[in-house]
């Protein structure tokens, strides 16, 4: 029973290891099934809540709380793009989708340095309105 167990659990590790070696960005389309940082999938139309992130490297960051009305377990950190600049002491809502690209030097371009951002997926918040605060 246990060898039919730890082989069952050697296949399934083979196999996902496998399917992930294997993806390609044809494999990603349409993008609505890959899910993004905030949980849901890309490029879906979401409102986020949240105020200005402390303390992180990226531009006009958000820490978003609050996903479609739902309090996420973890605040997520996410770079906001379009409308607003997030402002400290402020408590945002916003209309948009979440979207994002690879940025930053492969490995084998830096030799030996090390990047400071290594090569990655880089997620980021597109804004298509601005619920809250209101503008004046």
């Amino acid at each position: 029973m246990r060898t039919t167990i730890a082989i069952f659990a050697v296949l399934t590790l083979s196999l996902c290891s496998l399917a992930i070696a294997e993806t390609s960005v044809s494999d990603l389309n349409p993008p609505s099934r890959v899910k993004g940082r905030l949980g849901k999938p890309l490029g879906g139309r979401l409102v986020i809540e949240g105020v200005l992130a402390e303390r992180v490297m990226m531009g006009n960051p958000l820490l978003v709380s609050v996903v479609d009305g739902e309090a996420v377990k973890q605040p997520v950190a996410i770079e906001i793009h379009g409308k607003v600049q997030i402002e400290k002491g402020k408590q945002y809502r916003l209309e948009g989708y979440e979207s994002g690209a690879f940025g930053g030097p492969p490995d084998w371009t830096v030799g030996e340095s090390i990047p400071q951002q290594p090569f990655q997926f880089y997620s980021f918040f597109v804004v298509t309105k601005v619920l809250e605060p209101k503008s004046k």
